[in-house]
C-alpha cells in the first residue's frame, strides 16, 4: 500500500480588511458603509458568491468585513479569533 498521508496543520493567511462591528447604535452607519440598507435589528449586506449577487443579515453582535470588494459576514467570536486590530 502507498505512504499513509496524515493531515497537516495549516494557519490562515491573513490580509488587511476593514471590518465594523453591528450594534444597535451604528445599523444605518454599517448599512450606507457597506450598500446594503438595515431590516428589524439587523443589516442586510450585498454578498458576491461565485459571480453573483445575493444578500445576506448581519445581526446585531457580528461584523461586517470587507477584504478587497467583497463584504463578508462575521459572526463576533469567529472575527475576534482570526483578525487583530492594525494599529500603525
Amino acid at each position: 500500500m502507498g505512504e499513509t498521508i496524515w493531515p497537516g496543520e495549516y494557519r490562515r493567511k491573513v490580509t488587511r480588511c476593514k471590518a465594523m462591528p453591528v450594534t444597535s447604535e451604528n445599523l444605518p452607519q454599517v448599512a450606507a458603509w457597506c450598500g446594503g440598507h438595515t431590516w428589524a435589528s439587523a443589516v442586510v449586506v450585498p454578498i458576491y458568491s461565485d459571480g453573483k449577487r445575493g444578500e445576506d443579515t448581519a445581526p446585531i453582535g457580528s461584523w461586517v468585513v470587507q477584504v478587497g470588494g467583497v463584504f463578508r459576514i462575521w459572526p463576533a467570536e469567529a472575527f475576534t479569533a482570526e483578525w487583530t486590530a492594525v494599529t500603525s
